[in-house]
């Protein structure tokens, strides 16, 4: 994956594939602000590709017993 504002195209792939690898091998936590809400997760390899696994949410509160 690139985007044009990257200086070097090949190098940036590069980057951005070891660390999507390494982050779906390590099963780390990513948070970024141009993901689709909640916009953090974990990042997993299937058949080649990454996919984005957004963290689990609720909007719904549990109620007190106030």
């Amino acid at each position: 994956m690139t985007v044009t504002y990257d200086s070097n195209p090949l190098s940036a792939e590069l980057e951005r594939t070891a660390a999507f690898a390494r982050a779906a091998r390590t099963s780390t936590w990513i948070a970024a602000a141009h993901i689709a809400f909640p916009g953090i997760g974990h990042i997993r390899s299937v058949d080649g590709r990454f996919e984005w696994l957004p963290a689990n949410y609720t909007t719904v509160l549990k109620p007190t017993n106030d």
